[in-house]
């Protein structure tokens, strides 16, 4: 074909490729058998709740009636509680006014579809900055396009779209390292992250400040002025950035904190983290050990299901469940970095990230510090997700 001129383009089309005929494999019950991608999952959720939220939305779209409280459900939702402002979400609603509401839920697998193609290849543009082969940017971007969070909880709608705000806030940072120059664009995506999800942007902003700070220490031939300036200007812009957004992100975050007991505590934030020094019961580590390959080894704790035998219940076991090729290749990375021809400096750097990982997944203080919980096992499974996908 004359359009593909570079081995990128090929690389990248066959990414898509790869993508969409493995995602046509694992949804093709809702494509090609006549299920819908509507579950029965723990607390019923996305049976009982998401999609009667989307048909509300649509339906006063319609009607013209549409108000930031609605008094069709219960006592009345804030609206600023329905992730309005998730881009995959407005196109289905788009879709809903366009043809009914009632035929949303046909569209729900092809838009999950869509962010695992936007997810794969947002990850092979940010691994274009680190320099590695065609093959194996084409083999990480595979393996994190189909990531386990995307595959298992990207199935509640509202969550997948992180999995393609991530990997793009990380390429506009790494260009603006690069270039020792803060594109515009960073700021703007970092705007569009906190309007999309107070809690997926506060944990981004925590990787994102990781990663700053790596980069910076990785950087051998600059100076350490320059190292500083660019850290304060990335700063800066994060703050930019979660300014622009305030307009959507107080409202948001007022349902939040107003509402929500997973923020409640009757002890101080000092007295937690160190708390969470402290390891987790036993039986966690035989369950985190398990999802590193699958989200239900141990049984699924959901009704007229029986014989679970994982941590508290299905919702709050840690979800690492990436793939199993990951899980190879993770190991490979830590017997073979040390034998690679990499500085001193960016090995050291390289286990001691390893090591970081290691302790947020086995003590509680990674559950803590990624989202300020009363108790770390409230709502584990947004907690620990970000670092093991990058």
């Amino acid at each position: 074909m004359k359009f593909i001129k570079t081995k990128e383009q090929k690389t990248k089309l066959l990414l898509l490729a790869a993508l969409l005929v493995s995602g046509l494999c694992i949804y093709w019950r809702y494509i090609f058998g006549g299920d819908l991608p509507v579950f029965n999952d723990s607390g019923n959720d996305t049976w009982q709740q998401y999609t009667m939220h989307y048909q509300t939305i649509v339906n006063h779209i319609r009607r013209g009636s549409f108000s930031w409280w609605d008094f069709t459900n219960g006592f009345g939702t804030n609206m600023f509680n329905l992730n309005l402002f998730d881009p995959s979400l407005i196109l289905l609603y788009l879709l809903g006014v366009i043809t009914g509401p009632e035929h949303m839920v046909y569209y729900l697998v092809w838009i999950q579809l869509g962010r695992i193609l936007l997810a794969g290849a947002a990850m092979y543009h940010l691994l274009g900055y680190y320099g590695i082969s065609e093959r194996a940017k084409f083999l990480a971007a595979y393996i994190y396009g189909l990531n386990g969070f995307l595959i298992v909880w990207g199935q509640h709608y509202q969550f997948g779209m992180i999995t393609v705000y991530v990997p793009v806030l990380l390429f506009l940072l790494e260009r603006s390292l690069q270039k020792k120059k803060i594109t515009p664009l960073f700021p703007l995506m970092v705007c569009a992250t906190a309007v999309y999800s107070t809690y997926l942007a506060y944990m981004s902003m925590i990787l994102v400040g990781c990663y700053l700070i790596v980069r910076l220490l990785m950087m051998e031939q600059e100076r350490v002025k320059t190292k500083i300036r660019l850290f304060l200007s990335s700063c800066g812009s994060i703050l930019l950035g979660v300014g622009m957004s305030l307009a959507i992100l107080m409202p948001t975050a007022a349902v939040i904190f107003g509402v929500s007991s997973r923020l409640e505590s009757e002890t101080s934030l000092v007295s937690r983290i160190l708390g969470g020094l402290a390891p987790y019961p036993s039986v966690y580590y035989g369950t985190l050990l398990d999802r590193f390959f699958s989200s239900n080894l141990r049984g699924m704790a959901v009704e007229n299901v029986s014989g679970y035998a994982g941590y508290l219940n299905y919702y709050e076991d840690p979800v690492v469940f990436t793939s199993t090729l990951f899980v190879i290749l993770g190991v490979q990375y830590l017997f073979i970095l040390w034998r690679t021809k990499l500085s001193t400096r960016r090995k050291v750097l390289g286990y001691v990230t390893a090591v970081v990982i290691g302790l947020a997944l086995l003590l509680p203080l990674g559950g803590i510090v990624f989202n300020d919980l009363p108790s770390p096992s409230a709502d584990i499974r947004f907690c620990l997700f970000r670092y093991l996908r990058l």
